[in-house]
């Protein structure tokens, strides 16, 4: 099958700031990347948009999946994009009719069949990289009966099924390499403040955990919002097949700088001590940036992490009023995040 993957533009309700973060600050969208892999795997045909980085809009994915015939088209959207994602569907369907949209991500995994709309033939939620593979040949294959793809939301004679949950994926050390091959590479490129690091070219994200166990009511990837009821572990990836593919990107790629997107990477300091120990025997010349709770870090963690190559850190402040604290169940007191920016000024990171 042709297949077209593609991310909705998040910065165009943006004003006066789309252009800055349009270009200063994209995002490499790991999901759709893990899914494009997984299809290139099974010998699809696979392209990628992400219509901030190409400064593309609905009517040019739709101007696209005509010309090229692409036999399905994969969207995915956080909340507070989702009716791009939903418009650039129906755009897609007017022009192409007969061309099958799936849709996933966040706003799905938590709403369901609530936001399956008639320009979707079908939603994934949960971890897709399972459901996925299962989905294209079940598609493939003209069987019009997806009851036994677990993971998935579809419809049979105009009913809406919703089919049982999609176990998680079960090692993180297997999943695939993403497929940056398929994006615009250089247009990936992190903006600095600190004159030292603006030459720091251009990055890729990577994910070494899954999970969140604080209970942040403003966050999708807490274990409350996502698995509600549900005792769900944080789940690691190995440090060493976390230090495989930098090495990956950087060999082939030539990628020098990397974005931890996990909500906490000294979560687990042990694991944290690891991985970044073995980035300093390894020695690349590649730098990393990442996110963390403040009371997550102490000296001996960020001088390791200076030692590394990490420049810059970002924690959640979220408000400098304690009731709001906890009222959105941060859990995190104002000394602790002064104490955080204080190591990061020592160790010469970028706030």
């Amino acid at each position: 099958m042709k297949i077209l993957l593609a991310m909705p533009t998040w910065t165009e309700d943006l004003g006066m700031f789309s252009k800055i973060g349009r270009t200063r600050n994209p995002q490499v969208p790991l999901g759709l990347l893990y899914l494009a892999t997984l299809a290139e795997e099974k010998s699809h045909s696979v392209g990628f948009v992400d219509c901030d980085v190409e400064k593309v809009g609905p009517y040019d994915i739709a101007k696209r999946v005509e010309d090229e015939n692409v036999d399905l088209v994969g969207l995915s959207a956080t909340s507070p994009i989702y009716h791009k994602l939903v418009k650039t569907a129906e755009i897609i369907k007017e022009r192409c009719p007969d061309v099958k949209i799936v849709a996933g991500g966040d706003h799905v995994n938590i709403y369901k069949k609530e936001v399956f709309y008639d320009c979707l033939d079908f939603l994934i939620y949960g971890e897709a990289e399972e459901t996925w593979p299962e989905f294209l040949d079940k598609l493939e294959s003209s069987d019009p009966d997806f009851s036994r793809v677990d993971g998935l939301i579809w419809r049979s004679d105009g009913k809406t099924k919703v089919n049982k949950p999609r176990r998680l994926f079960p090692d993180l050390d297997n999943l695939p390499i993403p497929a940056i091959h398929l994006t615009q590479q250089e247009k990936y490129k992190m903006s600095f403040a600190l004159p030292k690091y603006r030459k720091t070219g251009k990055y890729v994200s990577i994910m070494m955990t899954r999970g969140c166990p604080f209970k942040c009511t403003f966050c999708s990837e807490s274990n409350d919002v996502k698995y509600p009821g549900a005792k769900v572990p944080v789940r690691f990836r190995s440090p060493e097949n976390i230090v495989r593919e930098i090495e990956h990107h950087f060999k082939v790629h030539n990628v020098r700088h990397f974005f931890f997107m996990d909500s906490n990477i000294t979560l687990n300091k042990n694991h944290a001590r690891k991985l970044f120990g073995l980035l300093v025997e390894k020695n690349m010349p590649v730098t990393f940036e990442g996110w963390t709770r403040a009371n997550l870090v102490n000296d001996e963690i960020m001088e390791l992490l200076a030692k590394a190559g990490v420049i810059r850190m970002s924690f959640g402040i979220e408000s400098g009023d304690p009731e709001i604290m906890r009222i959105i169940k941060k859990e995190v007191n104002h000394e602790d995040i002064r104490n955080a920016f204080r190591l990061m000024e020592k160790y010469g990171m970028e706030p």
